[in-house]
């Protein structure tokens, strides 16, 4: 592969995991995307409310246009196809970005442009899940959203 190089502890992170199953095409991004989005996060988000936003076919869009770039076995880096998600105080393109706020949830319109760090993680093919719930204004230190 693209990292044999690389020290084995990074071998054994769930990165390189999900990169060596794309590689080998024991799995496939859509295939992954689809059971995080279908399966796995729902009953989490229920008990968890972890999301601010979280859009099934932003994601699954993403995870498709990854997925030609590895049957190309063209990956732009080992994180092409692995999702991330970012507190819900970035910019991304068409989102509402609520630093935890109900009312800035309900009033502000979604933003036109990315954040540079989604720029950056998006050129190396990262699949970006949405934002994370944060506390309002990320000014207190229990963690709690009371609107999410």
């Amino acid at each position: 592969s693209h990292f044999d190089h690389l020290p084995e502890f990074y071998k054994t992170s769930r990165v390189y995991h999900i990169y060596e199953s794309y590689r080998t095409g024991e799995d496939t991004p859509t295939k992954a995307m689809a059971r995080l989005i279908d399966d796995l996060i729902p009953p989490l988000q229920k008990e968890y409310r972890m999301f601010q936003t979280l859009n099934r076919e932003y994601v699954m869009t993403q995870a498709k246009t990854s997925e030609k770039r590895w049957k190309q076995n063209k990956p732009l880096s080992i994180l092409d196809g692995v999702p991330i998600a970012f507190k819900d105080m970035v910019l991304m393109k068409g989102f509402v970005k609520t630093n935890g706020s109900a009312a800035r949830a309900k009033f502000d319109p979604p933003s036109v442009e990315d954040e540079e760090v989604i720029l950056r993680f998006k050129s190396l093919g990262a699949i970006i899940l949405g934002t994370t719930t944060m506390t309002e204004g990320g000014v207190t230190t229990w963690g709690y959203c009371a609107h999410a």
